[in-house]
């Protein structure tokens, strides 16, 4: 796409009107607008500037019952209509993919996380029949982390403190 299509495209967004012109805008971003009282040349001027010709607003007509089609395509010249409208599905589809990402984001977050306040509930509900070691073992787990308890450290963790346990009874089974 164009970047003068996008720029009209911004045009429309931002001063609600329809512009064809000739050339390439000497900016990126659509000035916004400033009052009701700014002429049409004074808009070109800022909006457009000196690389700008021809420069012409799209509006409604009504034309004779008698006007050939042939004319009033050559009038109204559509295809820039049609290269904004392709802006604007770009413009849909960018917002699309960043609301999905977003979303994609918070659920792989929920997904790999689990809040310390419901690991707490767990450890209350199970504290008479754990062990000091154990419950101290999480007392300290839940101090050291965050407010969200990332799985794969809790998991980490567990299997690497019941491997030195297992070693620790081999030993002194062994002994």
């Amino acid at each position: 796409m164009k970047d003068e299509d996008i720029y009209r495209y911004r045009i429309m967004k931002s001063h609600s009107i329809l512009v064809e012109f000739d050339g390439v805008p000497n900016r990126t971003n659509v000035p916004a607008p400033l009052n009701d009282r700014e002429t049409w040349k004074q808009w070109t001027q800022r909006v457009l500037g000196n690389n700008i010709s021809n420069v012409k607003i799209l509006a409604p007509m009504t034309p004779e019952p008698a006007t050939q089609m042939r004319t009033l395509r050559e009038y109204a010249s559509a295809e820039m209509v049609s290269h904004m409208f392709a802006a604007m599905r770009h413009d849909t589809k960018i917002t699309q993919q960043t609301a999905v990402q977003g979303a994609v984001a918070v659920t792989a977050r929920k997904l790999s996380t689990y809040s310390k306040a419901s690991l707490r509930d767990i450890l209350d509900e199970m504290d008479d029949a754990l062990e000091p070691s154990v419950r101290q073992f999480f007392d300290h787990f839940l101090d050291s982390t965050n407010e969200d308890i990332e799985f794969d450290d809790l998991l980490r963790k567990l299997i690497t403190t019941y491997n030195l346990a297992v070693h620790a009874a081999r030993h002194m089974r062994n002994t």
